[in-house]
């Protein structure tokens, strides 16, 4: 039996969620990463699914972004099996998948500009498709944090300034 398309979504079964950090000195590089939660007994189609059969996830940014990407967005390995519905083999996800965006942010641009992500998806049950859906996600960039650990240093090693002037061991010259 193939699946009906729902000409009227009674329920959304994938919701969408983004976060993004500013890697510590990699100036104008953001890193995004975008959750996709699927509902229980539903799918959501991989972003490398083939054409001839369900839409493919497509992930985009708002056109008007000062980001741009940086390289590919990286997905998790997508499980293949036949699927009744269009009756090919098809690449999906259950439960949920995380999409990761590396971004470039405008020079321009204002500080930690937000970052709005446009996701066209669709998902299938057993029974039933949904025709192409559209989400957007927004997430404002927080600066990660960085724990750096002290150089290492033996007692006897010298210290020098940012001139190049040699202190001494009290950090006083």
């Amino acid at each position: 039996m193939r699946a009906q398309v729902l000409a009227q979504q009674p329920e959304v079964p994938v919701t969408w969620s983004l976060v993004a950090t500013v890697a510590p000195r990699a100036a104008g590089r953001v890193h995004a990463r975008l959750t996709a939660s699927i509902a229980q007994g539903w799918h959501l189609y991989s972003i490398s699914q083939p054409e001839g059969g369900p839409n493919a996830t497509e992930i985009n940014l708002d056109p008007k972004s000062p980001y741009q990407l940086t390289g590919p967005i990286a997905g998790p390995p997508p499980t293949s099996a036949f699927d009744p519905n269009f009756r090919i083999r098809t690449e999906f996800y259950t439960d949920s998948a995380a999409f990761d965006l590396p971004l470039s942010v405008h020079k321009k641009a204002e500080p930690l500009a937000p970052i709005v992500v446009m996701v066209r998806y669709q998902a299938c049950s057993r029974r039933l498709c949904t025709q192409p859906l559209h989400a957007t996600a927004g997430a404002t960039p927080m600066r990660a944090s960085a724990t750096v650990a002290p150089p290492l240093r033996s007692k006897n090693q010298s210290r020098f300034r940012p001139d190049g002037a040699r202190l001494n061991h009290s950090g006083k010259n």
